[in-house]
C-alpha cells in the first residue's frame, strides 16, 4: 500500500528496500525520516481506511520524533482525519517502551514498576501461606519476575540499570524481614543471590549470534551490518548498540570473539561466557564487601555467597532478629505478638551467633 503510493521509507543499506513500515497482528507502525513524509504516509492510510470502512483508533495512536535534543519545532506537526496527531515523548512498542532522546532510562523505570506490582501479588499470596522460604521465594521470583525484567534485554541490557537491580535487591530484604535501608551488597549475601545483570547481560550476545545465523536479506541482519559500519568510524563519539555489545565481550575477556566474528562453537562459548560473567560479578561482590566501611563487621564471618542455612528452618521472628544482626539493620520485633518479648532478644542474638556466624 505504502509502497505502491511512492512513500519513502527508512534506508538501512543497499543490498534491502527501505523500511516504510513496521506490522505486527493488529499494530502498524510507520516510520519516516521527513515530516511531509510521515505525513504522506497518515494520507494514504486515511484514504485506506475509508475505502475498507476501517477505524484508526487515535487515543493509542501517537508521533514520537527521535532526536538527541531540542523541542519540537514549530514545523513537526502531522495531521489524520482532520484531527492533529499527539506528539509523545515514550511511546510503548510491543511491550517495549521507547524514547524520544534514544535512552532506555524510562523503559527500565516501566519493566521495574511493572515487576514490582506482579511482586507485590507474589509477597502477599507468601504471606497467606506463611512461606518465606527462600528456596520457594526466589523459584518463584525467577519464574515470575525476572522474565518481566529482563524483557526486551536484547536491546538495552549491555549496560547495568540500578531500577533493575533493586527490585531484587528488595525482595532479599523483604524475605530477611530487615530495614530497607540495610546494605544491598549484605541483603544479597544473605540470600545468596548475584546481581540481575548476570541475567540480561548475556541476552544481547545471545542474540547477535543470533543474527550471525540470519540470512543477509533479513532486516535485523541489515540494521547490525549497518551500526558496525557506524561503529567502525573513528570520528563517532555516541555509542551504539553494536558498541556497547564490544564493549561487553571486551570485558569479559572475549575480544577476539568480537574481532572473529563470531565463536567457533556458540555453546561452549555461551557456557564459557556465563560463567565469566558470574565469576567477575562474584569477584565485584567479595571486593565491595572487603572495601566497604560498613562491612566491616559482616565479612568478619561472611566468606562465601551462598543461601545461609538459617533462613530454611527459623521461625522468622528469629530469622528476621538474627538477620537484622548480621547486616547491622537492627530491626528488631517490639512486641510480645510477633514472636518474643524484647528483653529475650541478646540472649537469642547470643545463642544463634554463637551457631552461625
Amino acid at each position: 500500500m505504502l509502497r505502491n503510493s511512492q512513500c519513502e521509507g527508512i534506508h538501512i543499506t543497499e543490498q534491502i528496500s527501505d523500511i516504510t513500515a513496521l506490522l505486527f497482528a493488529d499494530d502498524l507502525l510507520m516510520i519516516s525520516d521527513t515530516v511531509n513524509g510521515l505525513q504522506k504516509k497518515l494520507n494514504v492510510l486515511q484514504k485506506y481506511c475509508l475505502k475498507w470502512n476501517l477505524s484508526v483508533n487515535m487515543d493509542k495512536s501517537k508521533v514520537v520524533v527521535f532526536k538527541r535534543g531540542g523541542a519540537i519545532a514549530g514545523t513537526e506537526k502531522w495531521m489524520f482525519n482532520g484531527k492533529p496527531m499527539d506528539v509523545e515523548s515514550y511511546y510503548k512498542y510491543l511491550g517495549t517502551t521507547f524514547s524520544c532522546r534514544l535512552k532506555w532510562t524510562q523503559c527500565c523505570k516501566l519493566l521495574a514498576l511493572q515487576a514490582r506490582k506482579a511482586l507485590n501479588m507474589l509477597k502477599h499470596s507468601l504471606k497467606i501461606l506463611n512461606n518465606r522460604d527462600p528456596k520457594v521465594c526466589f523459584k518463584l521470583f525467577d519464574s515470575i519476575i525476572v522474565p518481566i525484567l529482563t524483557y526486551g534485554a536484547e536491546v538495552w541490557g549491555t549496560d547495568i540499570n540500578e531500577e533493575i537491580e533493586a527490585v531484587q535487591n528488595d525482595f532479599c530484604k523483604w524475605i530477611l524481614g530487615i530495614s530497607k535501608k540495610a546494605t544491598n551488597i549484605m541483603a544479597r549475601g544473605e540470600c545468596g543471590r548475584l546481581p540481575l545483570y548476570v541475567i540480561y547481560m548475556i541476552k544481547p550476545v545471545k542474540y547477535w549470534l543470533k543474527i550471525q545465523n540470519m540470512e543477509t536479506t533479513r532486516y535485523p541482519r541489515q540494521c547490525f551490518e549497518m551500526l558496525y559500519n557506524l561503529d567502525l568510524c573513528s570520528n563517532r563519539s555516541t555509542p551504539n548498540w553494536v558498541s556497547k555489545l564490544k564493549s561487553v565481550l571486551n570485558h569479559y575477556g572475549f575480544g577476539d570473539v568480537w574481532l572473529s566474528g563470531g565463536p567457533g562453537d556458540p555453546k561452549v562459548f555461551m557456557s564459557e561466557l556465563n560463567q565469566r560473567v558470574r565469576d567477575c560479578a562474584l569477584q565485584d561482590w567479595n571486593s565491595k564487601l572487603d572495601n566497604s566501611p560498613k562491612c566491616a563487621f559482616y565479612v568478619m564471618f561472611k566468606k562465601q555467597l551462598t543461601c545461609e542455612s538459617y533462613l530454611t528452618f527459623l521461625s522468622y521472628p528469629l530469622k528476621q532478629a538474627l538477620a537484622s544482626f548480621r547486616v547491622r539493620g537492627l530491626t528488631y520485633p517490639k512486641t510480645p505478638s510477633q514472636g518474643f518479648a524484647l528483653p529475650s532478644l541478646p540472649l537469642v542474638l547470643l545463642i544463634l551467633t554463637s551457631t552461625f556466624c
